[in-house]
């Protein structure tokens, strides 16, 4: 008999903005040239429009998208051989864990425009507004799990005998894979502030949450 395991585990994570990577390109693209995207003082500048400004998208200005996942996967694999039969057995299975937990905390930004005419007491400096530019004005949080658990067994009886001129081949398998998957989800708004991005701390006003779950084959 012959025994062979093997597992491996990491874990990934990830950190990003409230706005994809091609999203972010797009601002860039459809900017305006005579527009600063951060002004002299280092104070960001005015959007394209609904808040884009690329330079405060880009950081965590506007929030954050956070993404951990967790796997272990393992195989394994049981060779026997058949006392007194010149033949074998082997069965091999492989077990995969995955976890992953997503929040996505959104943020309300400002951003300062100039009407190219009024100018700080020195009368050089612009005199800049501070605007709210998001799309909303209160934080809000999107928070999802997955726990998903896959299972492949499979067995395969080889046997192979020589009778002089004579050969006999026999071969037999079977094979059984099932995914079983749970996901939930929870939103809400209405924070005291965004510095606070728990669960429990957002208003009870168009909360929302939901799930799923799945068994392959059912």
């Amino acid at each position: 008999m012959n025994l062979q395991l093997g597992i491996v585990g990491r874990e990934e994570y990830r950190f990003f903005p409230t706005e994809t990577a091609g999203e972010i390109f797009r601002m860039l693209m459809r900017g305006k040239p005579n527009e600063p995207a951060i002004w002299p003082n280092g104070l960001p500048g005015r959007d394209i429009e609904y808040g884009q400004n690329p330079v405060v998208i880009a950081t965590n200005q506007t929030g954050y998208d956070r993404d951990k996942r967790d796997y272990i996967q393992s195989t394994g694999k049981l060779e026997i051989l058949i006392p007194g039969v010149k033949g074998l057995k082997l069965t091999t299975a492989a077990v995969d864990k995955y976890f992953k937990n997503q929040k996505r905390f959104e943020t309300p930004w400002y951003l300062y425009s100039w009407d190219k005419t009024s100018y700080e007491a020195d009368g050089v400096t612009p005199k800049l507004t501070k605007e709210l530019r998001s799309p909303f004005t209160d934080p809000r949080l999107n928070q999802w799990t997955e726990n998903t658990l896959n299972i492949n067994l499979s067995g395969l009886l080889n046997y192979d005998r020589t009778f002089g001129d004579h050969t006999l081949n026999f071969l037999a398998g079977v094979q059984r894979e099932t995914e079983d998957y749970e996901g939930f989800n929870a939103f809400r708004r209405y924070f005291l502030s965004n510095s606070i991005d728990v669960m429990s701390a957002g208003g009870d006003l168009e909360k929302n949450n939901g799930g799923d779950l799945t068994e392959e084959p059912a």
